[in-house]
């Protein structure tokens, strides 16, 4: 998903029909960002929330930053959080 927004194609089909909404609609602005924060160096998992979201640390070329995705028992995407560092 991360690279996706970055090449801006993300995989609608990773995620729930909600979300893949949201993203379509928060795709240019979450791209533009993407592109300036650069390549992906290093990914981390970090765990998993208390409130269940798969917890991971990203070095991009030009920054970092915390990725919280919420999963369903589908394995699909339903919710994502992104927290610049």
């Amino acid at each position: 998903m991360i690279e996706g927004v970055r090449s801006g194609t993300p995989n609608y089909e990773e995620c729930s029909p909600e979300f893949a909404q949201v993203m379509r609609t928060q795709l240019p602005r979450l791209h533009a960002t993407s592109v300036w924060l650069g390549g992906i160096v290093a990914i981390e998992f970090r765990g998993v929330s208390s409130q269940g979201a798969d917890m991971y640390d990203v070095q991009r070329e030009h920054g970092r930053a915390d990725y919280r995705f919420a999963l369903g028992t589908d394995g699909k995407i339903y919710g994502l959080a992104v927290m610049m560092s």
